[in-house]
């Protein structure tokens, strides 16, 4: 009986879940990275539907992969469109109306951010942010 006793207290205390580990430090959270807006107006109001798409070039300017989905967007009713995530580098933004047929191409460089850039009837403000 006093053997029984032992197995069973024996495999009780081997049965014993695992310790838990230590949290791991935290990592980037998803989507961590580079944040492009851009915000568009035709004659003064948000221009809703314009077809914008990200590109990313090279330091040389030869447009390379930017594995971003979708790299295309459509602008909402304050005709704003927003990537979020970016890894860091030389990004382009085509802009196009598919109303009226205007097309746009903007580099994401320092002088064409956070002001509004005036082009006929169409007022194109860029922004980034950097995490």
């Amino acid at each position: 009986m006093q053997w029984i006793l032992v197995l069973l207290i024996a495999g009780l205390a081997l049965a014993q879940p695992a310790p838990i580990p230590p949290p791991r430090p935290p990592e980037e959270p998803p989507g961590a990275g580079m944040t492009i807006e851009i915000q568009v107006q035709l004659w003064n109001k948000p221009a809703e539907g314009l077809i914008l798409t990200l590109g990313r070039r090279s330091a040389e300017g030869r447009p390379i992969a930017n594995n971003i989905r979708p790299a295309m967007r459509v602008s909402n009713a304050r005709g704003v469109v927003l990537w979020s995530g970016l890894p860091d580098g030389v990004w382009i933004v085509n802009l196009r109306d598919p109303r009226t047929g205007f097309a746009l191409s903007l580099p994401v460089q320092s002088e064409f951010l956070n002001q509004p850039i005036q082009i006929g009837p169409y007022t194109v403000q860029l922004f980034m942010a950097l995490p």
